[in-house]
């Protein structure tokens, strides 16, 4: 997920045109689809022939929301955004992975 989020933070809004929406929204999609499928290859082996799923959904929504918090004008400007509620959902997230997830069983 850091390559996700670095790519992201990399292109910033000297590179994404802030002012269309809609090429921000194509953008992060697109780095949520390479995050799954790098996440998909990084946790397969020859030993573990299977992708951890729940780890990968757990960490695309932990992206979600990391650009829900972070994500500039194209996020800010939603009719639904309200700061505090983006802080709260990313320390209630943190606070509550560890109780729903205890890691693959491989």
């Amino acid at each position: 997920m850091s390559a996700a989020l670095q790519i992201y933070n990399a292109t910033g809004e000297n590179v994404r045109p802030q002012y269309q929406k809609t090429a921000s929204w194509v953008w992060s999609a697109i780095l949520l689809i390479l995050f799954v499928f790098v996440r998909a290859k990084g946790t397969t082996s020859d030993e573990t022939p299977n992708v951890q799923w729940a780890s990968m959904i757990i960490a695309a929504v932990s992206f979600i929301i990391w650009v829900y918090m972070f994500g500039g004008k194209s996020i800010t400007d939603l009719p639904f955004y309200q700061a505090y509620i983006a802080s709260l959902t990313v320390l209630l997230w943190t606070f509550a992975v560890p109780y729903f997830y205890k890691g693959d069983q491989t």
